[in-house]
């Protein structure tokens, strides 16, 4: 089974001018999920560009469009897996502001633990067999990469997803896909 992930942040990671930082994407867990929901999706977004001028040339942005327009194209993603990393950022610990390969490092911790938790939701729901899991392609928009830490996202992925990590607390070894 092929796993596709898109995700898009939203806010600035600093606690100084933004209380929360938000990271929303959608899961398909096959090719043909993803392909009708592009249609669906490519269809409302003709029809507002048709229907409301002042959008043609421009990206749908939720900043610019208004309630209406919004909730039409929520309405397209019912049928979609959807899922949100929201950080609190009042609460982080100051140091992690001070550099920014730290700030990515841990924006990227708390996407892999969001992602992680909602795939575990799906496994538990049976929506999701985790033995049939072979790929995931993930797809973050504008994301980036340099951080202060052991792993960079794919690899932080790789080792979460794939090889699995060991919690040198507990002793205890976790794999995701096998």
């Amino acid at each position: 089974m092929d796993i596709f992930v898109y995700a898009d942040e939203s806010g600035v990671f600093d606690v100084k001018n933004n209380e929360y930082y938000v990271y929303g994407g959608v899961i398909f867990l096959s090719k043909n999920e993803k392909d009708n929901a592009n249609r669906k999706y490519l269809n409302v977004e003709k029809k507002i560009r048709e229907h409301y001028t002042q959008y043609s040339e421009m990206e749908l942005k939720a900043n610019v469009l208004d309630s209406k327009i919004k909730n039409k194209i929520f309405r397209s993603a019912n049928e979609c897996i959807k899922f949100g990393v929201v950080i609190n950022q009042e609460k982080i610990r100051k140091e992690i502001f001070r550099q920014k390969k730290s700030k990515q490092r841990y924006l990227d911790y708390a996407f892999k633990i969001g992602l992680k938790n909602c795939f575990l939701e799906l496994i538990k729901n049976n929506k999701l067999k985790q033995k049939e899991a072979t790929n995931i392609f993930l797809f973050v928009d504008e994301h980036t990469t340099a951080t202060d830490g052991k792993y960079e996202l794919k690899e932080s992925l790789l080792q979460e997803f794939k090889y699995g990590t060991f919690n040198m607390n507990y002793n205890k070894f976790y794999i995701f896909i096998s």
